[in-house]
């Protein structure tokens, strides 16, 4: 009986040891965090009726640049932890500030129209203007846009693994993280005398840094070296572009008051020197 015992014992003891052995090969399974929100925005200006220049100027007009500085903690993206993004999450930012900026030289464009300068072309870079756009230009404006983001986390909860159903799922929840997303944004309109490339005025504004309340879900991709990580029901890119579209007509505002028509007036007297004075242009 004894006998009949051990062996039972032993039996069962390989039986739990080979469920056990064939349970650590489940493969890992990941909570999907969810899609994000739609994206939603529009920036568009119209320039007022205002004073335009008596003597019409011509202006060879550059696409606006644009730069974006992001939290210092994104840049352990694709790291060993999660940073709190993914190349998807920068994606999708720079999505909307390209948009932005577009829309930026866009509105320029019509600006200046409104203050009565001629507008040659509107051009991707200033090394792209033709020698003859040059000549005819009185000046060429480029605009610089700098988008400084700030990510606050204030509540934090890790995905969970399903310790209950390990050995038979190997699943793991998605976890959750709140804060305050954060942004401000500066713009630079620099002004040359086309023909020589010499810088004639800087002028730039910054708004003031902006918030607004956010939440999104995250989980491992793989836990496995090197880990991924799938961000989702994300709302920071739609509070960046709400935070974008509320400040938009006021920084246009300011821009449209420096297009000054008096100030191009007595600054395309100075350009005129300047290209005077210039020797050896190449072609």
């Amino acid at each position: 009986m004894k006998a009949s015992l051990s062996i039972l014992f032993v039996i069962v003891l390989c039986a739990s040891a080979l469920v056990a052995g064939c349970a650590s090969y489940v493969p890992a399974s990941f909570e999907d965090p969810g899609q994000n929100p739609p994206l939603s925005y529009r920036f568009d200006y119209t320039p007022k009726a205002d004073k335009s220049l008596k003597n019409p100027l011509t202006m060879l007009l550059v696409s606006p640049t644009y730069e974006v500085k992001f939290p210092s903690q994104y840049s352990a993206v694709g790291g060993s932890s999660f940073s709190g993004a993914t190349t998807e999450v920068l994606d999708e930012y720079n999505k909307i500030i390209a948009a932005y900026s577009n829309s930026m030289g866009d509105d320029f464009k019509e600006m200046m129209t409104k203050r009565n300068f001629r507008i040659i072309e509107m051009l991707k870079q200033k090394d792209l203007a033709t020698y003859s756009q040059r000549e005819q230009s009185n000046f060429s404006l480029t605009p610089k846009v700098v988008v400084e983001l700030a990510d606050n986390v204030l509540t934090s909860e890790d995905p969970e693994r399903d310790v209950a159903g390990a050995l038979l799922t190997n699943k793991w929840s998605a976890g959750t993280r709140s804060g305050k997303f954060g942004m401000k944004a500066r713009i630079v309109l620099e002004v040359y005398e086309p023909l020589t490339w010499q810088l004639l005025w800087v002028k730039s504004i910054e708004t003031d840094p902006m918030t607004k309340d956010y939440r999104y879900r995250w989980n491992y991709r793989r836990t496995g070296a090197p880990l991924d990580f799938a961000v989702g029901s994300d709302d920071r890119p739609n509070a960046l572009a709400s935070l974008l579209e509320q400040s938009y007509n006021e920084v246009m505002d300011k821009l449209y008051i420096y297009l000054d028509p008096d100030e191009f007036t007595v600054l395309s007297k100075q350009a005129e020197e300047v290209r005077k004075k210039a020797t050896g242009i190449v072609r």
